[in-house]
């Protein structure tokens, strides 16, 4: 049965998966009997037995479509992705929700995912979402990161560019790429005429921003001063990762 509104969950970790050098994708299977419903974008709030008062957001990175388990992706920074990372897999967390209004929404035929560093993982669930669903919605993702070892679901993203869509990976710190983190991508912040080059029709697509906060802010006001109607721009940001 799907759990009453804030209740707590108990799920068990049944898969890590490292994702570059900063960040892990924790599964966490579903009780049998229960059921989790979230659209793409949500979130949930977890925690580990025993701190209950150590509790921190997450966006959920899996597809809605996938019933058995929900996935995190979670960044090597505070007390709780710490000890998350200490993890091994089998563990019990708990966790509530899904909560946060910014969701994807079917009926955005055209829609430009713009995101940095771990903003990344909540438009992977938009992403999956609208792949394994079969919607004819035509999607472009322009994503800025680090450095080489910092990218996150390296294989999806490829598999995600042949099944249609448009992806754009850059570095936003190009100094301090080495031999042994070789690149011959994009370089730089994510720009304007990136967008206008990939996206045919920007002026009339619908845009989702995640990522740290002043991200958030300095694209809302461009896609602005671009003419992009407010409306249109749907933005969720957090603190520094």
């Amino acid at each position: 049965m799907k759990p009453a509104a804030g209740a707590v969950l108990p799920v068990t970790v049944s898969q890590i998966v490292d994702e570059g050098s900063e960040a892990r994708t924790f599964r966490l299977a579903i009780p049998e009997g229960d059921a989790f419903s979230f659209r793409p974008g949500q979130f949930v709030v977890a925690a580990l037995p025993g701190r209950p008062d150590e509790r921190r957001p997450y966006s959920i990175s899996s597809s809605p479509l996938e019933t058995e388990f929900i996935e995190i992706t979670v960044g090597r920074s505070g007390g709780v992705g710490t000890r998350l990372f200490a993890l091994e897999g089998g563990e019990t967390l708990l966790i509530s929700g899904p909560q946060g209004a910014w969701q994807f929404r079917d009926e955005d035929r055209s829609a430009v995912l713009l995101c940095a560093n771990i903003g990344l993982a909540p438009l992977r669930s938009m992403i999956r979402y609208v792949l394994d669903k079969g919607l004819p919605n035509n999607l472009a993702l322009l994503y800025a990161v680090k450095k080489p070892s910092c990218v996150l679901y390296r294989q999806e993203l490829k598999d995600f560019a042949r099944q249609g869509v448009k992806v754009h990976v850059t570095l936003t710190d190009a100094d301090v790429l080495s031999m042994d983190e070789p690149w011959d991508g994009a370089k730089g912040p994510i720009a304007l005429k990136d967008i206008r080059r990939i996206v045919k029709d920007y002026k009339s697509s619908v845009y989702y921003l995640c990522g740290p906060q002043q991200f958030v802010d300095a694209w809302a006001n461009d896609l602005c001063k671009a003419g992009i109607d407010a409306d249109a721009v749907l933005a969720s940001g957090w603190g520094e990762f």
